[in-house]
C-alpha cells in the first residue's frame, strides 16, 4: 500500500511485474480483449461500456486491456512482397480523459484533437487525404473557435447543436460522408478511443462528450471504450435538462442508446477482499511498529469483523484507510489506545463530515465538562434530543451508501454514552472513571 519512500499511491496497475494484479482481474481483462476483437471486425462504430463502482479498479482494468491491445499484432502481407507476412498492431489505441479539461471549449478541443489525430495517424497510405478532409470537417464542426487548433483547424468553439448538424447547412454531412468513404477503404486501421472518469463530469460536460461521440466521432472503424460508475452517471444525467430529476427511466434509456456493448466489472469475492485486507493490515502494522496487548487485539478484531470488514468493498477504500493510519499513528502512538485509534480512523475515512463534527460533541460523548456554562447547557440535553440529529449526519456523511449502521456501531463501542443514546436510554450512564474519561477524550 505504501511505496519505499513512505508515500501513498492510488495509481492504477497494469498487471506487469512492477504493478501486479492482486485481485485476479487478469481473466476479466482477457474477456474485454476478446469482446473488442469481435468489435474490431465491424465497420460501424461501437461504444463499449466498462461499468463498475468507484474504486472497483476500472482504471486498472483499462490499463491491463490497453497493454494487451497494444502488444497484439496481426499478420499482414504488403503488396510489395505478398509472400512475406509482417506484424502490425491490431489497434490504434488512444486514451482521452475528459476530466482534465476545465471548460466546454477546451473539452471539445481535446476530444476533437484526440479523434482527428488518431484517425489521421491510422489512415495508412491515405493519411494525407484523411488529414485534409479532417481539416474541412473541423471547420464545419467548430467555425467559431478562437484558440487552439487541430490539424491546422481552429476548433475550440462550442460544438453546434444537433439541429445545426442536420439542418439546411449540409457542410458537416458532406465532409463526414467523404471521411467515412476514406475510412472504409481497406487501408483504414481500427481505432479504439478510451474514455475514463466519465462519472466525474458535470452535466453539461457529460452531454457534450456524448454529443461528440454520437454526432461526430461515430466514424467507420473508430470504436470507444468508456468507463463509468452507473449510479453516478445516471445521477448526472438526471441533473440535465435532457432527462430531468424525476425521470430516472429516461436516464437509463439514454445511456442504453449510447452504449452498444456493456461489460460489468465482476464484484470482488469475499475471499479476495479478506485476503487483500489481511495482507494490507499486516503490512501496515509492521510498517508503523504498532503493538497491541491481548485486550486491544480482541476488541479490535471483534469490532472489525462486526462492523468494518463488510464495508471494505473496494481496493481504493482499503488504500485510503491504510494511508490515514500510517501517516497519523506514529505521531499519536503515545497518546491514544491503539485499538481505539484504528477504529476511530475508520470512521474518519468512512464518514468524514461526521468525524469533523465530533469534537463539538465531546462533552456529550465523554461526560467531560469543561466549564460552568458547559455544565448548564449539558444539563438541559437529553439523549433522545441528540439521536435523530446524529443519525441524520452519519447517513449524509458516509461515503458508502448503507454503511451508516456500521459507523454507528463502531462509535457505540468507542463511547459508552453514545451507546446509551442509540440504545434508547432516557438518561446517560454513570460518569466514567478518570482513566476511561482520558481515553475517550483523547480521541477527540
Amino acid at each position: 500500500m505504501a511505496d519505499s519512500n513512505g508515500g501513498f499511491s492510488d495509481d492504477p496497475i497494469d498487471g506487469s511485474a512492477a504493478a501486479p494484479d492482486l485481485l485476479g482481474r487478469d481473466a476479466f481483462a482477457n474477456v474485454v480483449v476478446d469482446a473488442l476483437r469481435v468489435v474490431r471486425r465491424q465497420r460501424a462504430s461501437t461504444v463499449v461500456g466498462l461499468v463498475g463502482a468507484w474504486g472497483s479498479g476500472k482504471t486498472s482494468l483499462i490499463h491491463m486491456v490497453a497493454s494487451r491491445l497494444e502488444a497484439a499484432t496481426e499478420g499482414n502481407s504488403p503488396k510489395s512482397d505478398p509472400g512475406k507476412a509482417v506484424g502490425i498492431p491490431s489497434w490504434k489505441v488512444v486514451e482521452f480523459n475528459p476530466w482534465y479539461f476545465q471548460d466546454l471549449p477546451s473539452l471539445q478541443w481535446g476530444f476533437l484533437s484526440t479523434l482527428f489525430d488518431a484517425v489521421a495517424s491510422a489512415g495508412g497510405r491515405r493519411a494525407r487525404k484523411i488529414r485534409s478532409t479532417l481539416q474541412s470537417f473541423g471547420r464545419a464542426i467548430a467555425p467559431l473557435g478562437v484558440a487552439g487548433s487541430i490539424v491546422g483547424v481552429d476548433v475550440s468553439g462550442v460544438l453546434r447543436g444537433a439541429a445545426d448538424l442536420i439542418g439546411p447547412d449540409q457542410s458537416v454531412a458532406r465532409q463526414q460522408a467523404v471521411l467515412e468513404k476514406l475510412l472504409l477503404s481497406e487501408s483504414a486501421h481500427p481505432v479504439l478511443i478510451i474514455l475514463d472518469d466519465l462519472d466525474r463530469l458535470s452535466p453539461d460536460e457529460l452531454l457534450l462528450v456524448f454529443k461528440m461521440i454520437r454526432l461526430v466521432g461515430r466514424l467507420p472503424y473508430v470504436h470507444y471504450l468508456i468507463a463509468y460508475d452507473e449510479d453516478t452517471l445516471l445521477d448526472v444525467l438526471r441533473r440535465t435538462g435532457l432527462v430531468g430529476l424525476d425521470q430516472a427511466h429516461r436516464a437509463g434509456a439514454y445511456l442504453e442508446k449510447m452504449v452498444q456493448l456493456r461489460l460489468d466489472v465482476p464484484p470482488l469475492r469475499s475471499s479476495q477482499i479478506d485476503a487483500l485486507t489481511d495482507a494490507a493490515l499486516e503490512e501496515m502494522v509492521r510498517s508503523i511498529g504498532l503493538q497491541m496487548d491481548q485486550r486491544q487485539e480482541g476488541e479490535f478484531a471483534t469490532n472489525w469483523q462486526m462492523h468494518v470488514q463488510g464495508q471494505m468493498r473496494t481496493p481504493r477504500m482499503l488504500k485510503r484507510y491504510v494511508a490515514q493510519v500510517e501517516s497519523l499513528y506514529p505521531a499519536l502512538s503515545e497518546e491514544v489506545d491503539a485499538a481505539d485509534f484504528l477504529l476511530f480512523t475508520w470512521i474518519k475515512v468512512m464518514a468524514p463530515q461526521f468525524f469533523a463534527a465530533l469534537p463539538r460533541e465531546k462533552e456529550t460523548l465523554t461526560g467531560y465538562v469543561g466549564s460552568v456554562f458547559s455544565a448548564i447547557v449539558a444539563k438541559d440535553k437529553s439523549p433522545r434530543d441528540l439521536t435523530d440529529a446524529w443519525e441524520k449526519l452519519i447517513k449524509e456523511s458516509v461515503v458508502v451508501p448503507g454503511s451508516s449502521g456500521a459507523v454507528s456501531g463502531v462509535l457505540a463501542k468507542l463511547f459508552p454514552r453514545y451507546n446509551a443514546i442509540v440504545s434508547g436510554a432516557n438518561t446517560f450512564p454513570g460518569e466514567t472513571t478518570s482513566s476511561e474519561e482520558d481515553r475517550e477524550s483523547g480521541l477527540l
